[in-house]
């Protein structure tokens, strides 16, 4: 789902998001979309979570983030480590980490957590798994590095989701259907 209008309805079951964030046209940029799409077609979850593609939207995404008491965003983030690192950041952490701001959409979602904490809405928990780019350029293709770091952004966000009691299983190749998220 990328369009504002998709996001609408109630939140899932389990109260927990996973929200992919990038542009598919500049490079690894699109990381968060990526990785989205590769759980999305190969893993369930139980209880149900939403898995949303929230591409560059910015203060778009203030009720998805008031509708989920635990979020993981995954997405490109330049904190001046080499290509490919994946980093996790935690709550409060997340603002110091946007400060480099990549494109525009950084800067929404350092707006919806601004917006939140004035609202006094925050969620209980909210995961930034991070991807240090290293090209940002027209290509719908991610560098090798960085394309190289999607089986540890998986592992890794199956780790926290798990945490948070959620079954992360693989689904069965020839499986189709998305029943368990929208």
């Amino acid at each position: 789902m990328s369009a504002a209008s998709d996001w609408a309805g109630s939140p899932s079951p389990s109260g927990i998001l996973l929200l992919g964030l990038g542009n598919l046209l500049l490079s690894d940029e699109g990381l968060g979309v990526h990785c989205l799409r590769r759980l999305e077609t190969g893993y369930r979850f139980e209880p149900p979570i939403a898995l949303i593609d929230g591409g560059t939207a910015g203060v778009e995404l203030l009720q998805l983030f008031r509708d989920h008491q635990r979020i993981v965003v995954i997405d490109a983030l330049d904190g001046g480590q080499p290509p490919g690192t994946v980093s996790v950041i935690r709550d409060e952490a997340i603002r110091r980490a946007l400060e480099v701001k990549l494109t525009l959409h950084h800067l929404g979602l350092a707006e919806v957590l601004a917006l939140l904490d004035l609202l006094d809405e925050r969620p209980a928990e909210l995961v930034l798994i991070g991807v240090a780019p290293q090209r940002l350029e027209l290509d719908l293709e991610l560098s090798p590095g960085v394309a190289a770091a999607i089986p540890a952004v998986i592992t890794t966000v199956e780790a926290v989701l798990t945490g948070w009691g959620v079954q992360v299983r693989t689904r069965p190749p020839d499986s189709a259907g998305y029943a368990e998220c929208y």
